[in-house]
């Protein structure tokens, strides 16, 4: 609904001639969508882990199918678990006492999370912060006036127009890199192949078992 409700207002600033408008309010849209998109994700990850959670608890070493699925989880946290899922910050948390700080924060960090311990690509992408592209939000305001009629949109000269003024203005948004994407595969190609499988910890000190 609130999605919906997005979409209109960029159809009316679009309707109204206030294009420049249009383009900063459509970037709520971009970041809606990749929000929507990552919660998907982010659901059947948590629905495996529910379903493992008591042959996680007698594991000392995570499955291999289940790798993605504890990385990714590790990966959202910081990102969503303050403010939109709180519960994704307890399970990292646990996951950390259980197969160390070191696993969590690498699976955490962006140079390391996909190339190392296997986070989705595409998970990595939607939760990614960045200004999205000319491309993405002109492309975004093509279907937002095809939706709701009565609007002509030129999406061609949109970008071109966009790429002038520097992106078109506008703060953050979320999931549309502005890298290209060429350089983002080879990004996650770089920093060496797929660790092993988070091994629990040890009992001593911070890093002591937690139970799932």
């Amino acid at each position: 609904q609130q999605l919906k409700q997005l979409r209109r207002e960029v159809a009316d600033l679009l309707k109204a001639g206030k294009d420049d408008s249009a383009r900063i309010r459509v970037e709520a849209v971009l970041r809606e969508e990749s929000l929507l998109q990552a919660f998907d994700a982010l659901e059947l990850h948590l629905e495996l882990v529910g379903v493992r959670a008591s042959l996680l608890e007698k594991l000392d070493t995570a499955p291999e199918d289940m790798i993605e699925a504890l990385s990714s989880l590790v990966f959202a946290a910081p990102r969503l678990g303050d403010d939109l899922l709180p519960e994704l910050t307890v399970l990292s948390n646990m996951l950390a006492k259980k197969f160390g700080r070191e696993y969590a924060e690498e699976a955490s960090e962006e140079t390391t999370a996909v190339s190392k311990w296997r986070v989705s690509p595409g998970l990595a992408r939607l939760l990614a912060v960045a200004v999205p592209l000319p491309e993405a939000k002109a492309a975004a305001l093509a279907r937002i006036a095809a939706e709701f009629g009565g609007v002509e949109f030129d999406e061609e000269a949109a970008v071109e127009d966009m790429r002038k003024k520097g992106g078109g203005g506008g703060g953050g948004g979320v999931g549309l890199l502005a890298e290209d994407p060429k350089a983002a595969k080879k990004k996650e190609k770089e920093g060496g192949g797929a660790a092993a499988a988070p091994a629990a910890a040890g009992s001593d000190g911070d890093n002591g078992r937690e139970s799932l």
